[in-house]
Order: structure tokens, then sequence, then C-alpha cells
């Protein structure tokens, strides 16, 4: 099934080591245009596993608009 959601977007964003980096909005168009489904489909998973699992999904193609970045993913099955 086909979804379409936020995942990240542009601001200040801190780290749980308590880095702050601030992420402009260019960031977001710069990320999705980066994306290379045709290499290797990301994982759709819970936090930040270390083997990536349980997979809930992969990413399709990722999208900016407005500063925010949007994975549309092929969800469940």
């Amino acid at each position: 099934m086909d979804k379409v959601f936020q995942i990240f977007k542009a601001g200040a964003h801190t780290s749980m080591n308590g880095m702050v980096r601030n992420y402009a909005p260019w960031e977001m168009d710069s990320a999705a245009a980066a994306y290379a489904s045709n290499k290797q489909l990301a994982p759709l998973v819970l936090g930040h596993p270390d083997d990536d699992f349980p997979v809930f999904g992969v990413v399709k193609q990722l999208f900016a608009k407005s500063g925010k970045l949007y994975a549309h993913a092929d969800v469940g099955g």
C-alpha cells in the first residue's frame, strides 16, 4: 500500500548526545535529490536499530516541499 508522510523538517534538531544542528530548507531539496531508489530502497523501521529490523516497508521516493522532507513509501503488504 502506498503512503506519503513527512520524515524530517528544516530547523534546529538536537541529537541524543545534545549536539544542536540547524538544517536549511535547501538541504531538504538536496536530500530528496540525492536519494537513489534505483540503487537500494531504504527500509522503513522505527527508531535507529542496528540491524534495520523489523522492516515495515520501503521508501520508493523522497521529495521536499516548503522546507519539509517527505517519503513516498510502499508500506506493509
